[in-house]
């Protein structure tokens, strides 16, 4: 997506000056001219200027005038799936779930490309639609069985929605590919497991699981939060204000955590 950019001479400073001259000293529709020159309507920015553009916004955090760049650059090549997923991706990051879900749709109708189906996974699983991310993820497996980010996703789809023994199988076989979380792709891997096993009801292996992700992660709030509610299950009140503690440390404008605390 990224290309070199080149500035057409209209867009110079000069040319810009120039052309209010010429209108100034009255070279207009009376002198040969359809327009005055610096009444005629400039030409449509270059695709990849656009596209620069934008990216440039979004290294800077300006995601609402990337997004309109890259729209106006899909009025020159409407058939771009590079452009259509990152609009797909800053959409979600906005979170607008059907914008994002549009355009990512639309980047998978022109090509099948397992990352944006991942991605298009994780915005159905964002906006809660575990049905539809489980879906998502199942075609990714399909094509590529051994993929960690869909298992571990796939399995949090499944245990979203009930479906535990599914859950189990996605969820350990990511384990058994990657039992060191080595990949970025696994690194919530342990908090999906430890909410698979809380919701069967196997608190000590929830609490294994759990206790892998604060080694791992210490500055991770969510375990404690989870050893918190397991510490309360187990009517443990000291043991689950200590968790619930860590948690607040971590993270002073948690609400929940600042609740349990106090």
């Amino acid at each position: 997506m990224t290309t070199t950019r080149e500035t057409p001479a209209v867009y110079r400073p000069q040319a810009i000056a120039f052309a209010a001259i010429l209108m100034v000293l009255g070279y207009h529709a009376g002198c040969g001219a359809e327009l005055p020159i610096a009444a005629r309507p400039l030409p449509p920015a270059p695709w990849p200027d656009l596209v620069n553009d934008a990216n440039t916004h979004i290294s800077v955090g300006a995601y609402a005038s990337a997004i309109s760049l890259l729209e106006q650059s899909l009025d020159i090549r409407p058939d771009e799936p590079d452009v259509l997923y990152k609009l797909g991706e800053l959409l979600s990051s906005m979170g607008d779930h059907d914008g994002a879900r549009r355009y990512l749709s639309a980047s998978l109708a022109l090509s099948d490309d397992i990352t944006v189906r991942n991605y298009l996974g994780f915005v159905e699983e964002s906006a809660g639609s575990h049905a539809a991310a489980a879906a998502q993820f199942e075609r990714v497996i399909t094509t590529e069985p051994q993929n960690l980010y869909a298992l571990a996703h796939l399995g949090l789809a499944y245990t979203q929605s009930g479906r535990l023994n599914e859950a189990f199988a996605a969820l350990e076989a990511a384990h058994g590919l990657d039992p060191t979380r080595a990949s970025p792709d696994t690194a919530d891997l342990d908090f999906y497991l430890g909410l698979a096993y809380e919701s069967a009801g196997r608190l000590p292996d929830a609490v294994e699981a759990y206790a892998r992700l604060v080694l791992a992660a210490p500055t991770d709030r969510r375990p404690y939060m989870r050893l918190g509610a397991i510490h309360e299950r187990l009517d443990d009140l000291p043991g689950a204000k200590k968790q619930f503690e860590h948690a607040y440390a971590l993270d002073a404008a948690d609400e929940e955590a600042r609740a349990q605390v106090e």
